[in-house]
Order: structure tokens, then C-alpha cells, then sequence
């Protein structure tokens, strides 16, 4: 009789263990598609609400669009590109008509940036950086 108790004391034990751990599984992550800031200035008196940010991401969670506002008004406006890897490859810098001001891309090896290079609106590169790691 006390060896049936201690089987289904184990079994009740096993359930609850079972049903706990299904309780402790995460939630599902919401993917995050975009952010717009606002700020509200209580310093000023309207109080008015001004656009401060907008970024979007793409589905692996990169900034591929982020746009600035000053005093409500558009500021600045970069466009990014990412390689396979999630590496960013390519920020593109835009005036308020969408005309490109500059670009600068970025290239890696084995998940390390090697070189950055800066272009004009021309096209024509203003400055390059390169990067050298040494190991232990």
C-alpha cells in the first residue's frame, strides 16, 4: 500500500513539474517594425507635441530607415543596407528632398569591420578608414 502511495505521489509531482515548466516558456517576441518619438515641451507655453524621431527596422530587428526632426521640422534622413550576416554595409544620408548628401560603406572579414569609405554626392570618395585587429 505505501509503495502505490509513493508511485502516485511521484506521478502528481512529475504533473506538476511538467506544468510548470510549460508556464515558464517565453512568451513569443513580438518583431518591432517601427518607432516614432514624439516630444511634448511643457517649457513653452502651447505645450505642443513635436515630432522628434521615426525609425523603421526590417524583420531581423536591423535599423533600416531612421528619421530626425528638429523643432518638429525634418532634419536628416539615412537609409541602411545589411549584408547576410546582419553586417551594416551601406548607410545612405538624404537632404529633405530626397537627394542624396553622401553614402558610406562598410566592408568585414569574418565578422569584423575592415574598411569604412565615405562618398560625396559625386560619387567621388571623401575619406576611408581602415581597420587592423591583433589577436592574442
Amino acid at each position: 500500500m505505501q509503495k502505490v502511495l509513493y508511485q502516485v505521489l511521484a506521478i502528481v509531482l512529475l504533473l506538476f513539474v511538467q506544468l510548470d515548466l510549460q508556464a515558464q516558456e517565453k512568451a513569443p517576441v513580438q518583431k518591432l517594425k517601427s518607432i516614432t518619438v514624439q516630444e511634448e515641451d511643457f517649457a513653452k507655453a502651447n505645450g505642443n507635441k513635436r515630432l522628434e524621431s521615426e525609425t523603421t527596422y526590417d524583420q531581423a530587428g536591423n535599423v533600416i530607415e531612421e528619421k530626425q526632426y528638429k523643432d518638429g521640422k525634418f532634419d536628416s534622413h539615412e537609409k541602411n543596407e545589411y549584408d547576410k550576416d546582419g553586417n551594416k554595409v551601406k548607410v545612405t544620408e538624404f537632404d529633405e528632398s530626397g537627394k542624396i548628401l553622401k553614402y558610406t560603406t562598410y566592408q568585414y572579414e569574418k565578422g569584423l569591420k575592415t574598411e569604412k569609405t565615405i562618398y560625396g554626392a559625386n560619387h567621388k570618395i571623401k575619406s576611408r578608414k581602415t581597420y587592423q585587429y591583433r589577436f592574442y
